[in-house]
C-alpha cells in the first residue's frame, strides 16, 4: 500500500494492519 497519500480509509485500514 501507497503511504503518499493519507486517506481515512487507508488510515482506518493501516490502523487495523498494525
Amino acid at each position: 500500500m501507497e503511504m503518499n497519500v493519507q486517506t481515512p480509509i487507508v488510515n482506518s485500514h493501516y490502523s487495523t494492519f498494525k
